[in-house]
Formats: structure tokens, C-alpha cells, sequence
């Protein structure tokens, strides 16, 4: 390493050289243990980056640490490779020659440990030796193959005499979800109907999905998808490990990044599955009820489930997710476009109008004021407390039959025709639920500033992570979501923005021994006690999902799937366009109605004759399904529906 001025070439050309037989068999073999598995989840690129970028990061460090050392082998980028290894799948067990289980993260622990030991410790007892003494080089690896003999035979031990029923062998990757389930039968039990699904098509000839889609795992950042459990990681093995353990993990940081570019690509030309877990025998197209989450959002949602059961108390009350919790705040604000200390971390939209309701200053004499295409979350809340305050409730209908003629200044007068002097919150879905009307928030934010409306408040869970949304810049005072949908993120976790000067004149809903901590700060209204902090985390991840995708390519992707839609459904002689026929005032989500047959018989059919799920709508006049498609969805997924539906209508 004194000499790598003059020879630097030699930072790489030193990985391929090694000092005996037993030197180089050993890193190969444990290369061979961890590196397949992780290279699927990497991508090769990136995977080789890591690996060059860690054995260089080695050789610099031992530059500082034994300069008049000989140093040889590829033991610097396969550590590299066996952290990163840690830091994906840091609890798989290995058996120690059949009998003692360890989990990867202790042995890695172990192995850098010995390693560090025998290049540090003994390079300074013979820093004055030659380069040319081999004996050195031998005496320097001796230590890491000790170490290194029992994680081999446990590898080996693993991999011959895997028992049935364990969930992990070293290598491989873990089965997904549809791995699970016989050939030939869905996830609920139902038997699988050979061709019924476009994607069957998309299988490779050995009968398994196409997993080579599925590298959109590098969408995520290793800071977003594993954040916490690398820190926790980090705690443990900093001790031994050192600046080159930070310098491998940076590696993986830009390699990550570098595949989020071209998953990002791949994703929004043309929806690929492989990304997701739904069941290959289902076309869904219901993501305005339940959205899906990617495969490396469930990933790190579940590294947080089984991280918090290591220390329960710590991550739960100890502060050790404090940290991360605001990061996710940080990122939802980012979303919003608002100021951190702005949103609140709830369950879900009705519980940010529940909020509202039961929180404001309103009594008797004060009205609030919304329409029919108000969603029942963002509605009952408001009678269930007039009932109790004495405020009155004033819903009007709106015209959905007539919702495809509508222009902006049609929606603009119906909300203004209802606004009285008695009304102090005016209530309004960002995207309306039934036939996906996008309202003008700045124009009706405005419109009711005009009319002397005190609060305005606005139903967002169809629209954050669909479509770009600016609470600052339109006025509005409060703003709830539901992230599942559109954001990807798990179940049960929900945005509330409360504006700056709004957080004293609403009261919390829920309190216990937080709200003296948290006084002032808009944290005063997630006083739950005991929540399910993984969630939360893994929210994040499902920002980072969103944010990797681009806020402007999604959305002219959005455009794109609902120009073709509209078009197909307009050419198709049963089907008739029931939703607005401007992209201006519209979304991914609009209702389809198909002549000759009810809603409900049309789902119900193509449910279970063809695996569609979509949402029927029977009411107010309407007679319509609801298509809500995200990214995953195809154009073929869109001309099976009409040519199932048309077969359908035939047969009604």
C-alpha cells in the first residue's frame, strides 16, 4: 500500500491475486454463498460496482492502516458483498455445521472482526517486513479463514441438508407470495383459469414469473428501504468495522440510485407486474379503494416488523424510530408541499375528518356546506357531531348525470349557489370517489375566502400520489389523505396538513400524556399511546417508491392511461363515458357505464368468471362501474375488460 502512488493500478489488480489455494477457495466460496441472491436484488451492474468500489475501499484503508504490509485477495469486496448481504437479510439463520444457528449479522459481525484483527494488529507487528514475504501474506490470512472454515461449512450444511419447511437458505431467494399456494389455485382457493389473464402470457417457459422486472427494487434508496435497520446494524458493528463499513455502504447507496433510473423508466412506459405481488390470475383495477404496494415496500415494512420485536420497548417508546418517524413526516410534507411541523401522521382520511368535526370551534347558528359527491368518511363525521354542537349540515346534490358536460366554472357555481352567511367549513373532495371529478381547489379555496368561509377543508385520498398537490400554494386549511391508495404505502396509515395558524383553534381527538410534550406542534393531535410504528416507517419507503417515479412522469403517465381509456370506451358500442371529458378536471378513476346490464351483475360476472376487480356504483341515478388503474395496469388489461364486458352484456 506505501507504494500504490506509484502503482495505482495495483488497488484493483491486488483483488485478483492471492496467497495459496485456500486463500482464494474461500473467498470464492462464501462469494458464491451471498452473492447470488444479493446480485438478483441488486441488479449485475450494480452489483459489480458494489463489489469493485468495496475491495478498492479496502485497499485504501489499508493504505492508512499497515502501509509496509503486503495485501492480496478479494477479501475487501467480498466483505463488502457480506454486509450488504447483512443489511438486506440481517436474521437469516445458518446452522454451524448442523447444530448451532446463527443469524447472518452476528457472522458478519465475527468475520470483519477477525479480519480487522489479523490486518491491523498483525500488520503492525510486521509493517517492517518486505513486500516480497509471502509468509506474511500467509500468516495475515490464516485468521479470516478460521473464521471463515465455519461459516463455509455451515453454508454447506445449509444448503445439503435444508430441512422442509424452513423459510431461508443461504443463496437463494425467499418464495413469493403466489409460491405458496398450489399449482394451478389462487391465493382464496379458487382454481386458476388457464388464459383468462393477459399476464399469463408474460411467464417464461420454465412456468416462473419473469423476475427480471422486478429489479425496480433499487427504486428505493438503501436509506429508505432498510433506514432504520441499517442504523441499528450500523450501532452493532461500528465497533469493528470502521470508515470502511460506511464507504461500502455508500456504494450500495449510488448503485441503488443508479437502478431507480432505469426501473423508473421501465415502469412508467408500460405497467410492469413483477414490481408488485398481486396474483397473476386477477386484473385489477381498484386501486381508488385499496391500492398495492411494491414488493420492496412490503420488504421493508416487514425488516420493521421483525426489527421491533428484537427491542419492543425500545423502538415502540425508547426512541429508537423517533428519528425516522420525522423523516417520514419531512417526506409527506415534501409531498404536500407544506412545512414538516404542518402534517400529522394519522390512520386515514376519516379519522382527519373526524378530527375536524369533532375538534373545531362550531355551534349553533355556524353550517358547514358539501356536496353528494362527498365520500361518507368525510360526511357522516360532520352529521354525528351537529347532533351534538348544534351546527347544521347543508348537502347538496350534485349532478352526476350531468358531470361529463360540466366545465370549471359550472363546479364553481354549484358550490357558490350553497354558500351562505351562516357557513363557516366548506367541504370538498380533491377527486371525487364515484366518478372522478377533480375539483379546482384554488378556485373553490378562493371562491369560499370570497364568501367569508372561515375553514376549508379538503378529501385527498384520491389524489396524493396521483397527482401533483400544492396545499400551500392553493390556501386550503386542512387537507387529509389516505396513502395506501395512490402513495402504495401499507394499510392504516393516513396525512392530516393543518395550516400553520389553524393547529390552536382545533382541539385533539385523541389525547393522553403527549399533549403537555408535544404543546404547540401539530403532534398534539397523534396522541394514541401504543400505534404500529412499523407502518409508519415503512411509509416512508413508499414515499421514496413515489418520489423515485417522478412527480411529473407519473402524472403524464396518468394522462396518457386515461386518454386511452376514454377513447377505447367512447369507440365501444356498449359502453358509454360517464365522467368528466377533460383531463383538467378529471383523474385516473371514472366511471364506465355498460349498457344492457346492472353494475353490480357486471362485477359480480367478471369477478368471478375473469378475476376483474373494480367498483360498481348504483345510485343517484348511476348505473356504472368505477376503473381506477395505477402505474402496474396495461393497455391489454384495458381491451380484455371491454371485449369481457361486451361478452357480459351479449349474454344479459
Amino acid at each position: 500500500p506505501a507504494a500504490v502512488l506509484l502503482r495505482p493500478w495495483t488497488v484493483i489488480t491486488y483483488m485478483f491475486l492471492h496467497g495459496g489455494i485456500i486463500h482464494i477457495l474461500f473467498n470464492m466460496w462464501i462469494f458464491y454463498i451471498f452473492g447470488p441472491r444479493l446480485e438478483v436484488r441488486l441488479g449485475g451492474r450494480s452489483f459489480l460496482a458494489l463489489y469493485f468500489i468495496s475491495g478498492i475501499s479496502g485497499a485504501l484503508l489499508s493504505a492508512v492502516t499497515t502501509p509496509h504490509a503486503a495485501i492480496i485477495g478479494a477479501s475487501g469486496a467480498v466483505f463488502g458483498i457480506e454486509l450488504a448481504y447483512a443489511m438486506f437479510w440481517p436474521r437469516d439463520k445458518i446452522y454451524i455445521w448442523g447444530v448451532l444457528p446463527v443469524e447472518v449479522r452476528w457472522l458478519v459481525v465475527f468475520l470483519t472482526g477477525m479480519s480487522l484483527f489479523a490486518g491491523f494488529f498483525l500488520g503492525l507487528q510486521r509493517r517492517r517486513r518486505p513486500l516480497r514475504s509471502s509468509g506474511w501474506v500467509r500468516g495475515r490470512v490464516s485468521l479470516s479463514q478460521m473464521a471463515r472454515l465455519s461459516l463455509a461449512g455451515a453454508a454447506l450444511q445449509a444448503q445439503s441438508g435444508r430441512r422442509p419447511g424452513q423459510t431461508q437458505v443461504i443463496g437463494r431467494e425467499r418464495p413469493g407470495p403466489l409460491a405458496r399456494h398450489p399449482p394451478g389455485r389462487h391465493a382464496l382457493g379458487e382454481p386458476r383459469r388457464v388464459g383468462s389473464h393477459p399476464r399469463q402470457d408474460q411467464r417464461r417457459g420454465n412456468g416462473q414469473p419473469d423476475t427480471r422486472r422486478a429489479r425496480l427494487s433499487g427504486a428505493l434508496r438503501l436509506t429508505g428501504a432498510v433506514m432504520n435497520h441499517r442504523r441499528a446494524f450500523l450501532k452493532q458493528l461500528a465497533a469493528v468495522a470502521g470508515a470502511s463499513s460506511m464507504g461500502t455502504l455508500l456504494a450500495v447507496d449510488q448503485a441503488l440510485a443508479r437502478d431507480a433510473e432505469r426501473g423508473r423508466n421501465g415502469l412508467l412506459s408500460e405497467g410492469q407486474s413483477g414490481v408488485y405481488t398481486l396474483d397473476t390470475g386477477i386484473t385489477y383495477l381498484n386501486h381508488g379503494s385499496i391500492g398495492t404496494i411494491p414488493r420492496t415496500v412490503q420488504e421493508a415494512h416487514r425488516s420493521y416488523l421483525e426489527l421491533c420485536e428484537t427491542n419492543p420497548w425500545l423502538y415502540m417508546w425508547g426512541g429508537g424510530w423517533e428519528e425516522a418517524r420525522e423523516a417520514v413526516r419531512a417526506k409527506a410534507a415534501q409531498l404536500l408541499r407544506c412545512e414538516a411541523d404542518e402534517v400529522a401522521l394519522t390512520h386515514n382520511t376519516t379519522e382527519g375528518f373526524n378530527l375536524l368535526a369533532q375538534g373545531l370551534p362550531l355551534g349553533r347558528g355556524d353550517e358547514v356546506v358539501f356536496s353528494s359527491l362527498n365520500h361518507p368518511g368525510a360526511s357522516i363525521c360532520w352529521h354525528h357531531q351537529a347532533e351534538v354542537k348544534g351546527f347544521s349540515v347543508r348537502q347538496f346534490d350534485f349532478p352526476v348525470q350531468n358531470v361529463a358536460g360540466l366545465t370549471l366554472e359550472d363546479v364553481l357555481e354549484l358550490h357558490d349557489r350553497h354558500i351562505s352567511a351562516n357557513t363557516r367549513v366548506l367541504v370538498f373532495p380533491h377527486v371525487d370517489n364515484m366518478v372522478g371529478l377533480r375539483h379546482p381547489m384554488q378556485e373553490l379555496v378562493a371562491l369560499a375566502r370570497s364568501r367569508g368561509v372561515e375553514f376549508v377543508a379538503v378529501d385527498g385520498a384520491q389524489a396524493v400520489g396521483m397527482l401533483p398537490v400544492d396545499v400551500t400554494g392553493t390556501d386550503v386549511d386542512f387537507y387529509a389523505a389516505s396513502p395506501h391508495k395512490w402513495v402504495q404505502a401499507p394499510k392504516g396509515t393516513g396525512l392530516l396538513y393543518v395550516k400553520r395558524n389553524m393547529l390552536d383553534a382545533l382541539r385533539p381527538m385523541w389525547v393522553t400524556w403527549g399533549q403537555e410534550r408535544w404543546a404547540g406542534t401539530v403532534r398534539v393531535f397523534e396522541d394514541y399511546g401504543t400505534r404500529n410504528l412499523p407502518e409508519v416507517i415503512a411509509l416512508g419507503d413508499a414515499l421514496d417508491f413515489q418520489a423515485s417515479l417522478g412527480e411529473d412522469a407519473k402524472a403524464s403517465r396518468y394522462r396518457t392511461m386515461w386518454q386511452g381509456w376514454r377513447r377505447a370506451v367512447d369507440n365501444a358500442a356498449h359502453t358509454e363515458w360517464r365522467s368528466p371529458t377533460s383531463w383538467e378536471l378529471s383523474a385516473s378513476l371514472f366511471a364506465v357505464e355498460v349498457r344492457g346490464v346492472e353494475s353490480g351483475t357486471l362485477f359480480e360476472r367478471m369477478n368471478r368468471e375473469h378475476g376483474f376487480v373494480f367498483r360498481p356504483f348504483n345510485t343517484k341515478g348511476l348505473n356504472t362501474v368505477r376503473i381506477s388503474p395505477n402505474l402496474v395496469n396495461t393497455d391489454m388489461e384495458r381491451e380484455l375488460f371491454l371485449g369481457r364486458s361486451a361478452a357480459v352484456a351479449r349474454s344479459s
